[in-house]
């Protein structure tokens, strides 16, 4: 697994399956038991928030997804589900933009 890759993780009810993107770095995908990944939604109702990241269409099955960059969460990689896709670098950079804000880096 790389960072932007794209798993399936199956949560309990009643979030149930859900995309996620591996925000990690590779080092630590390939050395640690652990895997850091941000959740995608595809409920885009109410506000959107500077962590958040839109997908464009046709990156997913699912039509107006978006990542949340401030909802991150450490996971055992034997519990990540079904491989997705790959992020593209340009989306890539959008997210690091928005953990940058999630995570004040740049303060």
């Amino acid at each position: 697994m790389k960072r932007g890759d794209v798993y399936w993780i199956n949560f309990d009810p009643p979030r149930g399956r859900r995309p996620t993107v591996v925000i990690q770095n590779d080092i630590g995908n390939e050395v640690s038991g652990t895997i850091i990944v941000a959740i995608i939604t595809t409920a885009l109702r109410g506000k959107s928030y500077p962590t958040d990241v839109v997908l464009p269409d046709g990156i997913l099955p699912q039509k107006n997804s978006r990542v949340l960059a401030g909802t991150i969460i450490t996971i055992k990689k034997e519990d990540l589900g079904d491989y997705e896709t790959s992020l593209p670098p340009d989306i890539m950079e959008q997210i690091d933009s928005a953990l940058r804000v999630s995570l004040a880096l740049d303060d």
